[in-house]
């Protein structure tokens, strides 16, 4: 399910904004939604992606992984 952010405003990408784990959009952190896990705070931009994070934290947090690429075969 895609998320609709037209609803927010714009945050331009500064030193000072942060991403929202969920949905990757940069947020400001003195106006964000926060919730701590593990002795982190996570700021997000709407109450839904941060009800998904809670839910399921682990999803948003584990790194993507990258598809691996096998050596081509060589003739020999």
């Amino acid at each position: 399910m895609q998320h609709d952010h037209e609803h927010h405003q714009s945050v331009t990408k500064t030193s000072q904004s942060v991403t929202d784990p969920v949905c990757g959009m940069q947020v400001d952190p003195n106006t964000a939604l926060t919730l701590d896990h593990d002795g982190t705070t996570y700021h997000f931009c709407s109450d839904r992606c941060r009800d998904r994070f809670r839910h399921d934290p682990a999803s948003f947090l584990t790194p993507l992984k990258t598809p691996t690429t096998r050596p081509r075969a060589t003739r020999t």
